[in-house]
Order: structure tokens, then C-alpha cells, then sequence
């Protein structure tokens, strides 16, 4: 199975932040199904996101807070256990994500790049280097946003929707991993 979010560089071009902002973001598979939610809020100085799937069961989280070498985030399995971390460096209108298991070998990167504007492309590649996958972000308005995920064959394999206003600050995609073969 292949994991994706949707909540990235779209943070950075948010409206002026207030309390308590929240977004939610739906994602549907190939075939328009849902099959996970995710919430996000402030929290403690940060960014928090909650997923779960299609029947509401909390399946992670992820916390974003500042660091010395950029905003790093935290993923979490439902029982609470790190299960690796991500930390992300800016470039001029790009970013690059570096992930990293919870013993601390790097699974993979994410690079980021605003596109048009408001529309924002990210390329994820394996350990290796090699390409697995892209989601382009598209939003529509300072609440809404849009987002397709493709495999690395560019093939679509879901979508997503995020409604409501993001709270300020950066939290990293959730990685994304090749299908078992």
C-alpha cells in the first residue's frame, strides 16, 4: 500500500494565523474511495495531525515543531511509539524532506517545490534514490486545496481534499513507500 498526505507547502502560503486553526484533509483511493482523514491543529508550540481511517480509528500521528536544523516532525503508530522522524530544509521556494526510521537510518527524502503560484509538486524518492512517487497540491482558496498522488509509473492512485484554514507553521508529508511487489 502506498501512504500519502497532502499537508505541506501549502502551510507556508496561509492566511495571517489565528487561534485554534484547524484543517481536515479527506484522501480517496483510485476509485474514489475514502480511506483516511486527518486533522490538524496547533499544539504545544507546533503542528499536530491526527489520521484515521475510514471507519474513525486513529491509525497516527505526526508533530512538527522547530528545530536548529529546520522543523522537524515526529511520527507516531496509535499506541503513541516513534516510528521515525522527518526533517525538512528550505531552499529558496523548495524543500527537502530527509526521513528517517526510529532507529535513525534514513528510509527516504521528499523535495518539495511551489509551482504556479499556488500549486505545490512533490517528488518521493526511495533510500536509494530512486523516484516512488509525486502528489501536486492545488489550492483553490485560502480554505480549500486539492491533490493528486501518483506512482512512479505516473499512474493516479488517489486523491485528496483539505477544507478549513491550516495553522501556521511547516509538518512534513507523510512519507511515501513502494507498493509490495
Amino acid at each position: 500500500m502506498i501512504h500519502r498526505r497532502c499537508i505541506a507547502l501549502l502551510f507556508l502560503m496561509s492566511a495571517i494565523p489565528s487561534a485554534g486553526q484547524t484543517c481536515r484533509e479527506v484522501r480517496r483511493d483510485a476509485s474514489g474511495r475514502v480511506v483516511s482523514t486527518t486533522e490538524t491543529r496547533e499544539s504545544f508550540g507546533g503542528v499536530r495531525a491526527v489520521t484515521r481511517d475510514a471507519s474513525g480509528r486513529v491509525t497516527g500521528t505526526a508533530v512538527a515543531r522547530q528545530s536548529l536544523g529546520g522543523p522537524r516532525t515526529e511520527f507516531r503508530d496509535p499506541s503513541g511509539r516513534v516510528t521515525g522522524t522527518a526533517v525538512t530544509r528550505q531552499s529558496g521556494a523548495s524543500m527537502t524532506t530527509t526521513y528517517r526510521d526510529a532507529s535513525g537510518r534514513v528510509t527516504g527524502t521528499a523535495k518539495s517545490r511551489v509551482d504556479l503560484g499556488s500549486r505545490v509538486r512533490t517528488e518521493f524518492r526511495d533510500a536509494s534514490g530512486r523516484p516512488v512517487g509525486t502528489t501536486t497540491c492545488a489550492r483553490a482558496s485560502t480554505q480549500r486545496s486539492s491533490s493528486t498522488t501518483r506512482d512512479a509509473s505516473g499512474r493516479v492512485i488517489g486523491t485528496g481534499t483539505r477544507s478549513g484554514t491550516c495553522p501556521p507553521g511547516w509538518i512534513a508529508p507523510q512519507p511515501m513507500r513502494s507498493a509490495p511487489k
